[in-house]
């Protein structure tokens, strides 16, 4: 009777055991996962971030060239005034 009651004690404490285990891993496969998660959120944050620096710099250019057209124009259409003088 005593071994059985000490052979049913260890055998729960095994169970136990393993499924303590059981959880710890399974919390641990969360965890990764959750890093993972959010470390593929900040690349995504970091290539529209990219992206968005790359858009304006180009709008900036398309800007200065535009402004450099409307300088050169007005300069050519009082040059133009001046040999019609």
């Amino acid at each position: 009777m005593e071994f059985a009651r000490k052979k049913q004690f260890r055998e729960r404490e095994q169970n136990m055991a393993e499924q303590a285990k059981a959880e710890r891993d399974d919390f641990l496969r969360v965890i990764d996962r959750q890093k993972e998660d959010e470390q593929k959120e900040r690349q995504l944050e970091e290539e529209k971030k990219k992206a968005l620096l790359s858009h304006a710099n180009v709008i900036r250019r398309q800007i200065e060239k535009n402004a450099e057209v409307r300088k050169q124009d007005r300069l050519d259409y009082l040059e133009e005034g001046k040999r019609v003088r």
